[in-house]
């Protein structure tokens, strides 16, 4: 009997008596492996009582009126079981397990393991390309726990090279922090994705936070009445100023505490008011000065061009400071 090459269906051939009976067969055969559906995959034995029509993919190990037919699809119809001996890339829905089965290298497995384990590129409603391999145009990303902790990881190669977070108006670098160019943690800005300008550094070794270009502190806080004479205003914790950094406080009149904590804790005492800076008092052996200061110094002075005060540090290398600002307020 002649059978076609891919699902083996009798072909009717010329002056066949009972065509009928060979043209069933094929439909009967068609029936098991179009849209294959199964009961199980997980059986090697034939389940008691099926019902007309039901097919299983055979277990390893099959025995009984399955013996001889491990990893085909069984049909029971007519009181009987028929086989077909599947080929690769058949594809069959397991009932009992909820998955869909994919033949292949001899063995019946769930479609996802038949899947590449990577692709050369994704695009998720966005066009992939080489340098972005995976591409995602939406309102939204999620990225959610399964049960416990969730941790994005970007991981660059060597520590001279970078792995940031980019964000960019129209395509165009706004703002970037991460590993960039060392092991430090970096913050920097720019006008045009051209032009970068580095805001705050975290040192890997202390954690130590420093501002390479000038740091404004908090504004002064009026507090109370119009008619209250005095105003204070506070600024907890320390800054620290690179070599040749600038810190800007806004304009006004009142007192600036300085304390260096990277010497003995040295304190200085600087009047403001009027457009200038005072040195009222310091500790002994303290490089504090009012103006600009010289090298080794650190100077509290007015700076014109912002119409503030700033305090520069010109000392060999980073200093770490804290300030206190004090503002008076005249009677209204």
């Amino acid at each position: 009997m002649n059978e076609t090459p891919r699902l083996a269906l009798a072909d009717i051939m010329p002056q066949q008596a009972q065509k009928h009976v060979t043209h069933n067969e094929a439909l009967d055969r068609l029936d098991m492996l179009v849209q294959a559906s199964v009961k199980s995959h997980l059986l090697a034995l034939p389940p008691a009582g099926p019902d007309e029509g039901d097919c299983h993919i055979v277990a390893e190990g099959a025995g009984g009126a399955w013996a001889g037919h491990d990893r085909a699809i069984a049909r029971f119809a007519g009181g009987g079981w028929t086989f077909a001996a599947p080929d690769d890339g058949w594809i069959a829905y397991s009932q009992a397990a909820g998955v869909p089965l994919v033949f292949a290298g001899g063995a019946w497995e769930p479609l996802a393991a038949g899947l590449p384990g990577s692709v050369a590129t994704l695009g998720v409603n966005a066009s992939a390309d080489a340098v972005n391999r995976l591409a995602v145009a939406s309102d939204a990303v999620l990225f959610t726990h399964e049960g416990t902790d969730q941790r994005l990881k970007l991981n660059k190669a060597a520590p001279a090279h970078t792995a940031s977070l980019v964000f960019q108006t129209g395509f165009s670098g706004r703002a970037e922090f991460g590993l960039a160019g060392d092991d430090d943690w970096h913050l920097k800005v720019s006008p045009d994705g051209a032009a970068w300008h580095e805001a705050l550094v975290a040192s890997r070794a202390t954690g130590a936070l420093t501002a390479p270009r000038t740091f404004t502190a908090a504004s002064f806080a009026a507090a109370g009445a119009p008619s209250a004479a005095w105003t204070l205003d506070a600024v907890p914790g320390r800054v620290t100023l690179a070599s040749g950094a600038t810190l800007a406080f806004p304009i006004g009149s009142g007192l600036i505490v300085v304390n260096d904590h990277n010497a003995s804790g040295a304190t200085a005492l600087f009047l403001a008011g009027g457009n200038s800076v005072v040195l009222v008092a310091q500790s002994t052996g303290s490089t504090f000065v009012a103006g600009t200061p010289g090298a080794g110094q650190v100077g509290v002075f007015h700076n014109p061009p912002t119409t503030s005060y700033a305090m520069k540090n010109n000392l060999p290398g980073a200093g770490v400071f804290g300030i206190v600002l004090f503002k008076t307020r005249n009677f209204t």
